[in-house]
């Protein structure tokens, strides 16, 4: 889409000195420009691109990974119950998208290879110890929050 027309925007001018000494202060002065804009739409699809099994995947094994920290403290059962449900939401989503993309048969298979990559990975991430959790809470926090 071509957005065209003429505007008006206002050009800021530095302070500058009268023929006394005294600083004058002009806010701007008015110019009219022409202005074509081109405005690129993605198909609404890609907005969404990270709604995929792969990153539902990661997702819930972000919170199983939470949930195993959380119950390494045992003052932190209630929250370690928050993110398991967090878990199981993911855990959901990530087989559905399976399935729908790939049949049940590959679906499964490919969750399962998908959960085990990524847990190994957000292991060895915290360097298999809990106390080092903020590691994944900061790559993965906001972009694993259900939207529910």
């Amino acid at each position: 889409m071509t957005i065209k027309g003429n505007f008006t925007i206002f050009v800021p001018i530095p302070p500058q000195a009268d023929n006394q000494g005294r600083l004058i202060l002009l806010t701007g002065i008015p110019v009219k420009i022409s202005l074509t804009l081109l405005v690129l739409t993605l198909p609404f699809r890609f907005a969404y691109a990270e709604e995929s099994m792969a990153s539902y995947t990661t997702c819930g094994v972000y919170h199983r990974m939470m949930v195993g920290a959380m119950r390494s403290d045992s003052h932190l059962e209630a929250l370690a119950e928050a993110h398991q449900k967090k878990m199981n939401y993911y855990i959901t989503l990530a087989k559905r998208a399976g399935r729908e993309e790939y049949g049940d048969k590959l679906g499964e298979e490919l969750f399962n290879d998908e959960w085990a990559f990524v847990q190994a990975e957000m292991t060895d991430r915290i360097n298999r110890n809990y106390v080092n959790i903020s590691r994944l809470k900061y790559r993965y926090q906001e972009r694993c929050q259900p939207s529910e």
